[in-house]
């Protein structure tokens, strides 16, 4: 089928200069966020070229500033910030060299990490909109959880107050 007053060349243009300002965005976005960044940079392009004439198009530095990259927009990296401040904020329900006695115990802090007991872990994620399973997944995979000898499991038991219990690590 014909498209009038030679529509198929914009078309096609339209569809090529997409695909790349696409592929320049999704490098640093969310896909969502690249899909509709490319749709309006390319309708301003066209629109500049073929109606206005008068240079000014939105550049992609323009709208860089209000993009969220893949990092800022992951679930697990929200939850990693997250349960650092829930530990800021209960430090006194966790045993450590200082604090040998806590009324209510989450979990042990040392030197250099934070075991949290895993029913605790899973309670606390859960309230706050965090799939702990799927964030412990993340917590493991990225190198910030240890476990036992299981590469499938996500926990380690730990002693605490003198009994073993199933903790999920993570460093301070």
């Amino acid at each position: 089928m014909s498209k009038p007053w030679g529509c198929q060349g914009v078309l096609d243009e339209a569809g090529k200069v997409q695909k790349a300002v696409y592929k320049k965005v999704n490098e640093a976005a969310t896909e969502k966020q690249a899909l509709a960044a490319s749709m309006i940079l390319t309708a301003d392009y066209l629109a500049e070229k073929y109606i206005f004439h008068d240079g000014r198009c939105i550049s992609y530095e323009d709208i860089r500033q209000f993009l969220s990259s893949k990092e800022e927009m992951s679930a697990e990296r929200r939850a990693y910030e997250w349960i650092r401040e829930w530990i800021a904020q209960n430090r006194s329900r966790f045993l450590s060299e200082n604090n040998a006695f806590v009324q209510e115990c989450f979990g042990r802090i040392d030197s250099d990490s934070v075991s949290i007991i895993r029913s605790v872990f899973n309670k606390a994620c859960s309230e706050n909109g965090f799939n702990p399973t799927a964030f412990a997944r993340w917590l493991k995979r990225n190198g910030f959880s240890e476990t036992d000898g299981d590469h499938k499991r996500t926990d380690k038991l730990r002693r605490i107050n003198g009994s073993p219990k199933p903790v999920r690590g993570s460093p301070e």
